[in-house]
């Protein structure tokens, strides 16, 4: 206790007996012990409401929290939707470029086959 050992607790005790009479010094005794009480009684109650303030703060945290996340939830579908278009219309766009690149190689294909053959002349009859 506050490294006070035996012979320093007897002085102390000695000094107030001194000090204070021996009459006064069983009141003082009472009204210590009554302070530490006291105290005692006041850090267990300032516990006790501080373990329920937390408590309470952490059932308030679970409803916000789920209350947040139904709010958010239809954002969160929108932008799923709104990706899922996006890459779908960009997954369009890439299949258009593709036939068209087809369409317009086939077509230039079908150019050089025909300017081939123009140009080259047809064969002879013997």
């Amino acid at each position: 206790m506050f490294g006070i050992g035996t012979p320093e607790l007897m002085l102390i005790l000695g000094l107030a007996l001194v000090v204070f009479g021996p009459k006064k010094l069983p009141e003082l005794a009472k009204g210590l012990g009554r302070a530490v009480r006291e105290f005692k009684k006041a850090t267990e109650e300032m516990k006790e409401n501080f373990q329920d303030e937390t408590i309470e703060l952490s059932k308030l945290k679970k409803t916000l929290m789920g209350e947040i996340s139904d709010a958010t939830e239809p954002v969160r579908s929108a932008l799923k939707e709104a990706e899922v278009s996006a890459s779908t219309a960009s997954a369009d766009k890439t299949v258009d470029g593709v036939i068209a690149a087809a369409g317009s190689t086939g077509e230039t294909e079908k150019k050089q086959k025909e300017d081939a053959t123009q140009d080259t002349p047809a064969p002879q009859a013997q």
